[in-house]
C-alpha cells in the first residue's frame, strides 16, 4: 500500500481531519462527492490535512487532500470491511504515519442505530437470538446462579453478572451499530470503535465525531470514553454536515484546541438550522474523566429511582411512559429530561439530583437547543424504550454501561410494567 506523504518536508501540521465513510446508493455515492469536493476547495492551510477512506460497493479508496496540491486517490488492493477493527485501526496508523499531525479529528460517517439488537433481532448467520430464544438463554444462566430472574423482587444484586452473558453467536456484535459494511452488511459498534481506537499507534483522538442516526446516547459515548478528549453527536435521524464549510473554519483556525473545534462544528449545524437547510441536532460533548462523572451522579440518582418503583409506581410508570421528553426513536428519552422529572418527586431526590444536572450541563458544554424540530433535548440521550418486552439484555451487552442502575431500572420496570 503506497502512503501519499502531502506534508512539507518533516513539518507537523496542527490539525488531521480524518472521515471514515460509508456509501451504500447512488444517493449516497453524490453526497460523499460533493462533501470530497467542497472538502478540497475549502482546505487553505497548510496546517491542516484531510484524509479519507471510504466504502463502497466492491471497492474501498482513500483520498488525501492537502491545501494548493491536487487531490491524490488511492485505491486499496482489496475491499475491506468497514466494520472491523482492524480496518479502523489501519486507516489511523496510514494516516498518522503519512501525516504528522499535533491533533486528530475522526468524522465516521454512515448510519447509526443506537444500541444494537434493539431495532432488528436479525436470524441467520452472525445474527443475534430472538426475543423468546434470548430469554430462553438468559433463564438457563439464572438458574445456575440460583436465581430466578422473572421473580426478582427486590433483591437485584446479582443482575450484573446476568448483564456478563456470552454473545448469542457469530461474532461480537453489541453495543451501537454504525454502517452497514455496503459489502458484507455488518455494523461497526461502539465496542469496536474503542478497541480500535485503542490498538492504534495514538491510542486516542482529540476529538471523535458520529455523523450517524441517534449515536448521542450516554451508553454509546460512555463506551468510548477514554479513546477521545471530545465526542460530536446526535440525538435523532442525522444528515450529512457542511463539510466544505467545516474545513473552511478550520483551515482559518489551525490552532484551535479540541474543545474549540467542536464548538465551531456545532456552530456550522446550527447555523444549517437556522436557514432551514436541516433539522437535527448535534451536541459536542466532553468525555474522559468529565463523562465518568457524570455517570457516577447518575448512578447514585437511579439508585433512589429504583426504590420509587416499589413505592411509587404510578409516578415512576409516568415518568417513562409520558413525561420523559421523547426524540424520533421510540427507544430513547433526552436524559436531562428524566433527570429534571426525577428531581420534581421530593427535595430529597432533588439533591441528588442537583449534581447530576450540573455535571450534564457541564459535559454537554455546546448544542444545537434550537431546532425547531426538536426544541426541547439537550444533547445526551439514554435507553428508554416504553415496550416492556424489549431484551435489554441483548441491548446492553458487552458495554460498559452494563452494570449501571439505569439498566437495574430498566430490568425492573419491565417486570412490574408487564405484572401490571
Amino acid at each position: 500500500m503506497v502512503l501519499a506523504v502531502l506534508t512539507a518536508g518533516d513539518m507537523m501540521s496542527a490539525w488531521n481531519l480524518l472521515l471514515y465513510a460509508v456509501v451504500g446508493s447512488a444517493d449516497e455515492r453524490k453526497r460523499f462527492d460533493a462533501a470530497l469536493a467542497d472538502m478540497h476547495g475549502a482546505l487553505a492551510s497548510e496546517h491542516c490535512n484531510i484524509a479519507v477512506q471510504l466504502h463502497a460497493p466492491k471497492y474501498t479508496a482513500r483520498y488525501w487532500l492537502a491545501s494548493g496540491k491536487p487531490m491524490r486517490t488511492e485505491k486499496l488492493d482489496r475491499v475491506v470491511n468497514a466494520s472491523r477493527q482492524s480496518t479502523l485501526t489501519d486507516f489511523l496508523d496510514d494516516v498518522d504515519r503519512a501525516l504528522p499531525a499535533t491533533s486528530t479529528a475522526l468524522v465516521l460517517w454512515a448510519h447509526g442505530a443506537a444500541l444494537d439488537d434493539v431495532h432488528e433481532l436479525p436470524e441467520g448467520p452472525g445474527g443475534g437470538l430472538s426475543f423468546s430464544r434470548r430469554n430462553a438463554a438468559l433463564i438457563a444462566h439464572s438458574a445456575t446462579l440460583g436465581y430466578d430472574v422473572l421473580h426478582v423482587g427486590g433483591d437485584l444484586s446479582k443482575l450484573p453478572s446476568i448483564f456478563d452473558l456470552p454473545p448469542a453467536r457469530g461474532p461480537e456484535r453489541y453495543g451501537c451499530k454504525w454502517g452497514p459494511d455496503p459489502n458484507s452488511g455488518e455494523f461497526l459498534t461502539n465496542v469496536s470503535m474503542k478497541q480500535a481506537i485503542a490498538a492504534s499507534r495514538r491510542k486516542r483522538l482529540d476529538v471523535l465525531a458520529l455523523n450517524a442516526c441517534w449515536m448521542g446516547a450516554i451508553e454509546v459515548l460512555y463506551e468510548l470514553r477514554d479513546v477521545a478528549a471530545v465526542h460530536l453527536a446526535c440525538q435523532v435521524y442525522a444528515t450529512a454536515w457542511p463539510y466544505g464549510e467545516i474545513v473552511a473554519r478550520l483551515s482559518r483556525n489551525p490552532d484551535h484546541t479540541a474543545e474549540q473545534l467542536a464548538r465551531q462544528i456545532v456552530d456550522v449545524v446550527r447555523d444549517n438550522i437556522r436557514d432551514k437547510q436541516r433539522d437535527d441536532t448535534l451536541a459536542a460533548i466532553r468525555a474522559g474523566a468529565e463523562l465518568e462523572k457524570l455517570a457516577v451522579e447518575l448512578d447514585k440518582l437511579i439508585r433512589h429511582a429504583l426504590q420509587l418503583i416499589e413505592s411509587d409506581w404510578p409516578y415512576v410508570h409516568e415518568l417513562v411512559m409520558e413525561r420523559a421528553q421523547r426524540l424520533d426513536d421510540p427507544y430513547q428519552a433526552d436524559l436531562m429530561s428524566v433527570v429534571l422529572e426525577l428531581a420534581k418527586k421530593d427535595e430529597a431526590i432533588a439533591a441528588i439530583a442537583k449534581p447530576v444536572i450540573e455535571q450534564l450541563e457541564h459535559v454537554v458544554f455546546d448544542h444545537t437547543a434550537k431546532s425547531p424540530a426538536h426544541p426541547n433535548l439537550r444533547g445526551l440521550s439514554i435507553f428508554c424504550p416504553k415496550d416492556t418486552k424489549i431484551d435489554l439484555i441483548d441491548a446492553y451487552q458487552g458495554t460498559d454501561f452494563r452494570t449501571h442502575s439505569w439498566a437495574k431500572f430498566l430490568v425492573k420496570f419491565q417486570q412490574r410494567a408487564g405484572a401490571s
